[in-house]
Order: structure tokens, then sequence, then C-alpha cells
């Protein structure tokens, strides 16, 4: 990986400190699109006074939490839900 844009929320933490791109950027983004996808709820807000809300920074790979806020419009049946949301939290971690 060369280059990479950073659309807010789904970009690496990683990229926005240092500018910094690697594999684990695109692994990263790939995590933030299953949260929302699972959620049904956008990885960032930007509040009109310029404020960031993070909406899965709290978790910190705590799957009862995630599963707490699983859209249930998804209708997703609950071991696919904690699945994909595992694997969604083992690729958004930044280690």
């Amino acid at each position: 990986v060369r280059e990479t844009s950073g659309t807010l929320g789904y970009a690496d933490p990683l990229y926005i400190r240092e500018g910094v791109v690697t594999e684990k950027s695109e692994v990263y983004s790939l995590g933030m699109v299953l949260l929302e996808v699972l959620t049904g709820r956008p990885p960032a807000l930007q509040h009109p006074n310029g404020h960031i809300e993070y909406q899965f920074s709290h978790l910190n790979g705590d799957i009862p939490k995630l599963m707490a806020m699983v859209d249930p419009r998804g209708q997703w049946p609950p071991m696919l839900a904690e699945h994909v949301g595992r694997l969604a939290l083992q690729c958004a971690c930044e280690q």
C-alpha cells in the first residue's frame, strides 16, 4: 500500500496520526465497514461545533457491548452477528 485517503471514521488512526500507510490501514477500514453494517451506525459523526464523536471507541473489544448495539432491522442471527462482530473488532483494534 503506497497511498490512501482518509474518510472520517474509516481511516486508520496510525495514518491519521503519522501519515503511515500499511496493509493494516485497509484491514482497519474493513473493520469499520463491518461495524457499520452490523450496527447501522457510521463509525464517526462530526457535530456542527466541529466535535467528532467516534461510535465504537468505547467498545475496547467488548463483544457484549457490541451485541447491544446491533441494529435489529438487520435481523442478524445471534451467532452470525457475534462472528461478524468479533471479526470487525479484530480488524479495528490498533495493535
